[in-house]
């Protein structure tokens, strides 16, 4: 999607948490979509709902991001550290459904580290 305009120097961390989402389609709404993308046979397909919306916070990626909130909205919950050591230090603060990533693509919570 070029619907989205990233700060400079966090593209890469942008696609990590993005990754599918980024070739995601945009539908008025999802009910009823469920089962004919079960039939689906092969390949990949990722709808996101348009109207969604999202807030972001000033420490979160999605603050590092202009676009849908289809697209910013999973971007909410992620922090933002300009570098490694900031994302290990912030670890212990972070909420069970919240993770911190690096510029680099460094991703990872209390319990993970992609």
């Amino acid at each position: 999607m070029s619907q989205l305009t990233v700060d400079a120097g966090w593209d890469v961390a942008v696609e990590t948490v993005l990754g599918s989402h980024l070739q995601a389609v945009t539908v008025d709404a999802l009910d009823g979509l469920a089962e004919a993308a079960a039939k689906l046979e092969q390949g990949a397909l990722v709808l996101v709902d348009g109207s969604a919306s999202a807030t972001a916070t000033s420490d979160s990626l999605a603050a590092k991001v202009s676009g849908p909130a289809a697209l910013t909205a999973p971007l909410c919950s992620v922090k933002a550290a300009d570098n490694l050591a900031d994302a290990l230090a912030m670890r212990a603060g972070l909420a069970e459904h919240e993770s911190v990533i690096t510029p680099e693509g460094v991703w990872l919570s209390a319990a993970w580290l992609r």
